[in-house]
């Protein structure tokens, strides 16, 4: 078999002209070179007929997420979506000795956006992924958080449909390298799924059956944090974004007549509508929306 050697077109170094024959791999892709006695060119390379296909993939390697790590995360989201009716933001962690764990960053959120910053970190562990909330909008990743997650290789999950808290939704995501591939729920505890009829039932009122996905519906399991609170820390990092924003938040809420939004366990929290639609800080960090 002829071999054909592959050049690595890296800074400041210049191409072999006496090769009649390479393949280039370059910042934009890969290119072959053909040179003969009546040319001499270097044309992209699309595909290679004689050599099996391969299929992107990615397989997480890192323990499940705990029911514990999870649950606080999203009455932590349910909290902040009943207070203030805005999104929120967490960062996960992890290493090999204990685990999971999550922190709260500084953030500006207001109805549809969240930007935080990534600087947090815990000692001895590795910040793995991130978790935000859309507050009643449906679980899903917006063209901002594929945007903002392209440079940050980790796990990547959404969390919506807050209205119908227990009930919610999730998109759970891996990014590589720009890449993302659905984060199979079995890599997270802490809730369990539901039917069609009960997503007809609980979810919000304008929820229509048609919207159900029962990979992206689910009951959370408030129990498994017994009497846990969600800290005044916590809440006191997420900060309405700065005036001068035109931030596309309704101005028009009004708290819910009853207290279905409040989970097991916890009192009616105030309702304050004015942090709804201050304007959002510029600055470093990620958005998500």
């Amino acid at each position: 078999m002829n071999h054909i050697p592959v050049w690595i077109k890296q800074p400041g170094t210049t191409e072999p002209l006496e090769t009649p024959a390479a393949y280039i791999v370059a910042q934009n892709g890969l290119f072959t070179r053909v040179k003969n006695d009546w040319v001499d060119a270097v044309v992209p390379v699309k595909s290679f007929p004689a050599l099996e296909p391969e299929t992107a993939r990615a397989q997480l390697l890192l323990p499940q997420i705990p029911e514990m790590v999870f649950v606080k995360a999203v009455l932590f989201f349910h909290h902040i979506y009943y207070l203030r009716r805005t999104e929120a933001a967490v960062l996960l962690h992890f290493n090999k000795k204990d685990g999971w764990n999550l922190t709260i960053p500084k953030q500006q959120a207001s109805y549809s956006h969240v930007r935080y910053d990534m600087t947090e970190r815990i000692p001895g562990y590795r910040c793995v992924g991130t978790m935000h909330s859309h507050g009643n909008m449906s679980a899903f990743h917006s063209g901002i958080d594929t945007h903002d997650e392209a440079s940050f290789d980790g796990v990547h999950i959404t969390i919506g449909s807050l209205g119908g808290f227990p009930y919610f939704g999730m998109d759970p995501e891996v990014v590589i390298r720009g890449a993302r591939f659905k984060l199979g729920t079995a890599h997270i505890a802490g809730y369990s799924g539901i039917t069609t009829e009960q997503a007809a039932t609980k979810m919000p009122p304008w929820f229509s059956p048609w919207l159900y996905r029962k990979d992206r519906n689910f009951l959370l399991h408030t129990e498994v944090v017994g009497d846990w609170k969600v800290p005044d820390d916590w809440v006191a990092k997420v900060e309405a974004p700065q005036r001068g924003y035109s931030s596309d938040a309704p101005n028009t809420a009004s708290k819910p007549k009853d207290d279905t939004l409040t989970p097991p366990g916890y009192a009616p929290l105030p309702w304050q509508p004015e942090d709804i639609c201050t304007p959002r800080k510029k600055g470093e960090g990620n958005e998500a929306g």
